[in-house]
């Protein structure tokens, strides 16, 4: 796909998809710590007609010929089972192979390796792995996010009574490092190169910050001001990208989203902003705005990440609002464009915690019950009798009743 043409599985097994990326032309590396996973896997490719697929015993990190194996694609079904208080009831190689172990399950351990070994992964490669997410495992594709790693479920599916997903991992901006800037007028002003799918800024120091409506945007010397631009929309309204991106950025952070672009605490106290910009050549430029701290705005309550993760320096908050980024918006050749239901789903799920606390959208005098997101972006009010469709912000105003 795109050029991609390596790939390497984690766990082999029956050699099951090591076969089927073969079969799809990829050139396969599969590897598995149970020496009979080994010889299976190494006998179903030969009895499936001989596709090449170079199967080795060991873990990922015991093999020295992979750090530098410049692999597009890692695919890894992951083990799920927690290990057991009592004495392992497993054999030895079945446990190893069963059992989801390490700090934080072996997701961190691979991601871990992978940054400790960048050649191990093409600049534009993708992880993808399958995760149990419900009853939740130790790994946890949340982790990615935080260690400034794009992350975007692809599928989902229950089983048993478990929920399974196949979630992507990639780095933002074909591992390329931003543009970093001491002082600019706005981010948004930027002319970018224009070159990649993928291009950021940020800036250290914001002098004529934009807000809503063209309105001035107090940028904290401590925060994040940057602006990303996409190479497209990808068939999505400018809304539905503003909103998505905004329930991302939102989820990162540990706050909530108002609709339809603030990043707010429980109490509606302002942490930061997204603005969109469609340009002239199909591009779309995404300004984001995250206070550290608290600024002092006559009239306007405040807040910063510092209160829900008092502990995140503004290097690691840079890359996890990069990763946020990517992952609602970047159309990565083997994840797949940015999804409309899944954005509009996303931005739903923050905005309903905000209103689970008691506030309420009256429109005209009257109070009307928030019941969804439209596939634009706009939000869905219910009255008496009928549901209306509201994209203009000034329309709603929200009241704390709790």
């Amino acid at each position: 796909v795109n050029g991609n043409v390596r790939a390497l599985e984690i766990g082999s097994g029956s050699g099951a998809v090591s076969i089927s990326l073969a079969e799809m032309g990829w050139s396969v590396t599969a590897i598995d710590v149970n020496p009979m996973a080994v010889a299976a896997t190494r006998s179903n490719t030969h009895q499936k007609g001989g596709h090449e697929v170079d199967c080795i015993e060991g873990s990922f990190d015991e093999i020295a010929s992979l750090r530098k194996g410049m692999f597009d694609l890692i695919v890894w079904n992951l083990p799920y089972i927690e290990i057991p208080s009592d004495p392992p009831s497993l054999e030895v190689i079945e446990e190893a192979s069963m059992i989801d172990a390490g700090s934080e399950g072996w997701a961190s351990e691979l991601r871990a390796y992978l940054m400790a070994n960048p050649f191990m992964l093409s600049p534009d490669g993708a992880v993808v792995l399958l995760y149990r997410t419900h009853p939740e495992s130790p790994s946890k594709p949340e982790g990615w996010i935080m260690d400034g790693w794009a992350t975007r479920t692809i599928s989902s599916l229950f089983v048993g009574g478990e929920k399974l997903e196949v979630v992507g991992h990639w780095r933002p901006g074909l591992n390329e490092q931003p543009v970093h800037l001491e002082e600019v007028s706005s981010t948004m002003e930027y002319e970018f190169p224009g070159r990649y799918r993928f291009e950021r800024v940020f800036a250290d120091n914001q002098v004529s910050g934009k807000g809503r409506k063209d309105s001035e945007w107090i940028t904290d010397p401590d925060g994040i001001a940057g602006t990303w631009s996409i190479a497209s929309m990808a068939g999505l309204s400018p809304g539905i990208l503003q909103i998505g991106l905004g329930a991302a950025l939102s989820s990162a952070f540990n706050m909530h989203l108002k609709w339809p672009n603030d990043i707010v605490d429980g109490g509606y106290r302002k942490c930061g902003g997204v603005l969109s910009e469609l340009l002239s050549n199909g591009r779309v430029r995404m300004g984001v705005g995250v206070n550290r701290y608290g600024q002092q705005i006559p009239g306007v309550e405040t807040t910063g990440w510092d209160a829900s993760l008092p502990t995140m320096a503004k290097t690691t908050a840079t890359c996890v609002a990069d990763a946020a980024v990517a992952s609602a918006l970047d159309a990565h050749p083997l994840i797949g464009n940015p999804n409309s239901e899944n954005l509009r789903k996303s931005a739903w799920k923050e905005i309903s915690e905000v209103l689970s606390r008691g506030h309420v959208a009256i429109v005209n005098g009257i109070h009307k019950r928030t019941v969804g997101i439209g596939e634009n972006g706009e939000v869905l009010l219910a009255g008496n009798s009928h549901v209306i469709s509201i994209s203009e912000v000034d329309q709603i105003y929200w009241e704390v009743t709790s």
